[in-house]
C-alpha cells in the first residue's frame, strides 16, 4: 500500500514536471527567435508558390550555387502553419514535439526514477530549444532508440522504421545519425529482417526532391571542421557544458559502467559513439542524452533488484534520492532562469535589427547590403527586397569557377571581418554600399578576441569613407552615400 501511494506521488510529480516544462518550452519558443527561422520560413513560402529553387534564392555572393534544402518538408509546414496560426501557433507545435520526445524517453520507465529522467531530459533539451528543425530529430531519434533498445517496441514497430526514415530525411539532416545507429544494430544482429529494414531505410532517404543531392548537402555539413571553431552550437561541448549537463553525464555513465556486463557490447559502443559526437559538437548532446536515458533503464532495473533484498540499502536509497532530486531541482531552477534570460536576449526586439530594417525599407539602398552572419536569416525574412551577403545556410557552402561569385562565402566572411581580406576589394566585387551591423560591434573595451576583430572592422569602414547614418540600441547602419531624405544619425528616444 505504501509503495502504491509513493508511486502515485512520484507519477504526480512527473506529470507536474511535464506541465511545467511544456509551459517553459512554450515561453522560450515565443521569446527566442532562432537566427535560421527567417530563411526557413521564406524558403517554405517560395517552394509553395514557385516550386523548388535550383540555385540559391537569397544571396548575392553565391547565387549560382546548386542549393538542396534538406529540411524542405519542415519549411513548407512552417510556412503553411505560419500563415494559418502565426508565430504563436508554431511555438505551440514545436513545444508539443519536444514534449513528445521527452514522453517517448520516459514512458513506462521505473516510476521512482521518472521525475529525475524528466528533469534531465527537459533541462538539456530546453537549452537547445526553439522553433528550429532539429527539434523534429529529437522526436524521431527518441522513437528509433526506444525501438532498438526495447524488445517490445522492436517487435511491434521495426517494420515502420523505413517510413520513419522517409519522413526524417525530408525533414532534417539528422537522419544520418539515425542511420549510423541502425547500421551498428544491424551489424550486431545480422538477421535477414534487420538487414532488409536497414537497406529499405537507406533507399527511402533517396525519395526526396533532390535525390543524392540531399545526401551531398548533409555530408557537406558533417565533414566541415571549420564551423566547429566559429559557430557556437557546432563547437565542442567542453566550451559550453552546464552543471546540469555535467550531472546528467555522470548519472547516465554511472548506470552504464556499473552494470556494463548487463549490456550488449554494441549498446555501450553506441553510447560511446554518441558521447564522442556530443563532445565534438554541442548540438549533438541532446541525442546522446536521449539514447543514454533510454539505455539506462536496464541498469536501473538491476540497481533496484540489488537493493530490494536489503532494508538498509532501501533506506539509504530513499535518502539519496531526496538529496539528488533536491540538488538537481536547485540546479534546474538556476538553469531555467539562465535559459529564460538567454532566450530574452535573443528575442526579435533585443537581438535583431527590427527598427533598422524598417529604416532600410524606407531608404532602400541601390547597392548591396553587407550584414553579420547571424542576421542573414532575419534579413531574408524581413527585407526580401534585397539579397544577403551570408546567412545560416551558407557556413559550409562551396563552389568552383563562378565568375563574380564566392567560392566559399563563410571563409570569405571570416577573412573580411578579421581583416585578412581587403574590405575595398570585397565590397567592390559585390557592389556593397550599405553595411548593417550590431551596435555591440562598436565596443572597443572588450578583451574578447572576436570583439577586438569586429571593432577594428568598423574602424576600417570609417577609414574607407563609410559614414554612420543610423543608430538605435541594437543596430548601426553605414553607407557611402547619405540619402537625400531625412537620414541623419539618430538615437532611439528610449536610450
Amino acid at each position: 500500500m505504501e509503495l502504491s501511494k509513493r508511486g502515485f506521488i512520484l507519477k504526480l510529480i512527473s506529470l507536474l514536471l511535464l506541465i511545467i516544462y511544456a509551459t517553459v518550452f512554450l515561453i522560450r519558443a515565443k521569446i527566442y527567435l532562432d537566427s535560421d527561422f527567417g530563411w526557413g520560413l521564406r524558403l517554405g513560402e517560395i517552394i509553395l508558390k514557385s516550386g523548388f529553387p535550383t540555385s540559391d534564392p537569397f544571396s548575392y555572393t553565391m547565387p549560382s550555387y546548386a542549393y538542396a534544402d534538406h529540411e524542405w518538408l519542415i519549411h513548407i509546414g512552417m510556412a503553411k502553419l505560419y500563415s494559418l496560426t502565426g508565430y504563436t501557433g508554431l511555438a505551440l507545435i514545436f513545444t508539443l514535439i519536444a514534449i513528445g520526445a521527452i514522453l517517448v524517453v520516459v514512458w513506462n520507465s521505473d516510476f521512482r526514477f521518472m521525475p529525475i529522467q524528466i528533469l534531465f531530459a527537459g533541462l538539456v533539451l530546453l537549452s537547445y530549444f526553439g522553433i528550429r528543425s532539429q527539434v523534429i530529430t529529437w522526436l524521431f531519434f527518441a522513437v528509433l532508440c526506444r525501438s532498438i533498445l526495447d524488445k517490445k517496441w522492436w517487435d511491434k514497430y521495426k517494420f515502420f522504421l523505413p517510413l520513419l526514415f522517409l519522413f526524417w530525411a525530408n525533414l532534417h539532416g539528422g537522419f544520418i545519425i539515425g542511420l549510423i545507429v541502425l547500421v551498428v544494430i544491424t551489424i550486431k544482429r545480422r538477421k535477414i529482417p534487420e538487414i532488409l529494414i536497414l537497406l529499405i531505410s537507406i533507399l527511402v532517404t533517396l525519395v526526396n526532391p533532390y535525390g543524392l543531392g540531399l545526401w551531398k548537402e548533409v555530408w557537406i555539413f558533417v565533414k566541415d571542421p571549420y564551423i566547429r571553431f566559429f559557430i557556437l552550437e557546432w563547437r565542442s561541448i567542453v566550451f559550453a557544458i552546464t552543471s546540469v549537463e555535467l550531472l546528467s553525464v555522470a548519472y547516465c555513465w554511472a548506470f552504464i559502467l556499473h552494470y556494463r556486463k548487463k549490456y550488449e557490447k554494441h549498446e555501450i559502443l553506441l553510447a560511446v559513439l554518441l558521447f564522442l559526437a556530443a563532445f565534438s559538437s554541442t548540438r549533438n548532446f541532446p541525442l546522446f542524452l536521449i539514447y543514454a536515458l533510454i539505455l539506462i533503464r536496464k541498469g536501473i532495473a538491476n540497481f533496484m533488484s540489488d537493493i530490494a533484498v536489503n532494508r538498509l540499502r532501501i533506506s539509504r536509497f530513499k535518502t539519496f534520492w531526496i538529496i539528488f532530486f533536491a540538488l538537481t531541482s536547485f540546479l534546474a531552477l538556476i538553469q531555467l532562469w539562465g535559459d529564460y534570460e538567454a532566450g530574452k536576449s535573443l528575442s526579435e526586439d533585443s537581438y535583431y535589427p527590427r527598427l533598422a530594417v524598417n529604416y532600410l525599407t524606407n531608404h532602400l539602398p541601390k547597392g548591396q547590403i553587407f550584414s553579420s552572419y547571424d542576421w542573414g536569416g532575419y534579413l531574408i525574412w524581413k527585407l526580401p527586397q534585397k539579397r544577403v551577403f551570408i546567412d545560416g545556410r551558407m557556413s559550409s557552402m562551396r563552389q568552383k569557377n563562378r565568375a563574380g561569385e564566392s567560392d566559399y562565402i563563410f571563409g570569405e566572411y571570416m577573412s573580411l571581418i578579421t581583416s585578412k581580406t581587403s574590405l575595398v576589394k570585397v565590397f567592390e566585387k559585390y557592389k556593397v554600399d550599405t553595411v548593417l551591423l550590431p551596435r555591440s560591434w562598436k565596443d572597443e573595451k572588450s578583451k574578447d578576441i572576436m570583439q577586438i576583430y569586429v571593432s577594428k572592422f568598423i574602424k576600417k569602414l570609417k577609414n574607407n569613407n563609410f559614414k554612420e547614418i543610423y543608430q538605435d540600441r541594437v543596430a548601426i547602419i553605414f553607407t557611402k552615400k547619405i540619402p537625400s531624405s531625412t537620414a541623419a544619425s539618430w538615437e532611439e528616444e528610449s536610450e
